[in-house]
């Protein structure tokens, strides 16, 4: 199969790029972004990346998504990262429909996309700096009615809480994380993979709770195997 990642550079990305590199079931990885993912040289031999003008996606990430059998759109910033409210929307949102956009018209069968587990488009919101934990809510849930919109033969959208990183955590995101419940960004990518390596029905949402279950459940299978 050929997977095609938008947002490869991101946490959750940069992870499932290298999962899928590993994987058998993958014979082609392609990336799609503004700048290209490093892997280690030895998984580069399948991996095919098109660097881009992130605005134009639709039309210069075209040629990546031909031959494709799944999307996975892990694309997300923070506001302070972006600058504004509209900066944010426009990766959270704007790009994330644009990669819908694409992957649709080269037929691709499959559109995997993270959100996040409060995600709702119909959330009241605004664009004032202390409303933006609800724009949060209303923009990510906006991105999946987009995909939606495309009428993909198969989706499956991941709502994910806390992202838990082992690298560029910021202290309060290291603090937080060792108070509240997360997941780990590789463990995201794992669910990922391992749902478009199996069969499904469209229109699937997988819950943080189900996200832990199953990689719990693949590490239990994986000790087993190294037993």
């Amino acid at each position: 199969m050929k997977a095609v990642v938008v947002g490869a550079t991101g946490a959750v990305g940069s992870q499932l790029v290298e999962q899928l590199l590993q994987s058998n079931a993958w014979a082609v990885v392609a990336t799609v972004g503004r700048r290209p993912v490093e892997v280690p040289a030895t998984l580069q031999g399948k991996l095919q990346q098109t660097v881009i003008n992130m605005d134009n996606l639709e039309v210069e990430g075209a040629p990546a998504f031909a031959g494709a059998s799944t999307a996975f759109c892990t694309l997300g910033t923070q506001r302070g990262v972006a600058g504004s409210a509209e900066a944010f929307r426009k990766v959270d949102l704007v790009y994330v429909e644009q990669a819908a956009k694409a992957a649709k018209a080269a037929g691709v069968q499959h559109f995997s996309l993270v959100t996040a587990q409060t995600a709702n488009s119909k959330q009241w919101a605004n664009d004032m700096l202390p409303f933006h934990p609800l724009l949060y809510i209303k923009t990510k849930g906006q991105a999946e009615d987009a995909v939606r919109a495309q009428s993909f033969p198969r989706v499956t959208i991941f709502r994910p809480g806390l992202l838990l990183k082992a690298k560029n955590a910021t202290v309060m995101e290291k603090v937080i994380g060792a108070v509240l419940t997360g997941i780990h960004v590789k463990d995201v990518a794992r669910c990922m993979r391992l749902d478009a390596e199996a069969t499904g029905s469209s229109g699937k949402i997988i819950t943080m709770a189900e996200m832990l279950k199953t990689v719990q459940a693949a590490k239990s299978s994986e000790a087993q195997l190294t037993q």
